[in-house]
């Protein structure tokens, strides 16, 4: 594989990533009314951890 190849699969992973992190932080908020979200901002963070404690283990299994 060609190092420019190995750069465009990097950044279509990196965006990729970045997609998973928003679709998992727009359905953290959608699961939350937003009236829980201003009164309970902790379970919005710890949600979007979680999501984005997922997508490390994921992408640590994937790179093994």
């Amino acid at each position: 594989m060609t190092h420019k190849l190995m750069n465009i699969i990097m950044r279509m992973k990196k965006i990729m990533m970045m997609k998973i992190v928003l679709i998992i932080i727009l359905t953290a908020v959608a699961h939350h009314p937003q009236q829980m979200m201003i009164s309970n901002p902790l379970k919005l963070v710890k949600s979007v951890l979680v999501g984005l404690f997922g997508v490390w283990t994921a992408r640590v299994v994937q790179q093994k």
